[in-house]
C-alpha cells in the first residue's frame, strides 16, 4: 500500500476491513476515513514497516478506548503523545 494513491489505499483498507456499505453507513465511512488518514500521515512521516504497524496499532487502540469510554489519558496528553511519536520515529 505504500505506493498506492489515496484511492488505492482506501480501496485496500475497505477490502481489509470488510466494509461493504460505505455509501449508506456513516460509521463505516468515518472509520475508513480515520484509518486512511492515519496511514497517509504515517506514510508522510516515512515510517519503516515496524513503525507503521506500531502506529496503526496505536490508532486502533485509541479508537477502541474511545468506544469503551476507558480513554487512556496518558496517551491523550500532548507531552506523552509527542514522546511516544518520537519513540516510534526512532524505533526500527
Amino acid at each position: 500500500m505504500l505506493a498506492e494513491d489515496v484511492d488505492g489505499v482506501q480501496q485496500k483498507l475497505k477490502k481489509k476491513l470488510n466494509f461493504k456499505n460505505l455509501h449508506t453507513c456513516l460509521k463505516e465511512a468515518i472509520l475508513l476515513d480515520y484509518y486512511v488518514s492515519g496511514f497517509l500521515w504515517a506514510r508522510g512521516m516515512d515510517f519503516s514497516v515496524i513503525q507503521y504497524i506500531k502506529f496503526m496499532t496505536l490508532l486502533d487502540m485509541l479508537l477502541h478506548n474511545l468506544r469503551s469510554k476507558y480513554i487512556f489519558f496518558l496517551f491523550l496528553r500532548k507531552e506523552n503523545l509527542v514522546h511516544f511519536l518520537i519513540f516510534l520515529r526512532k524505533s526500527s
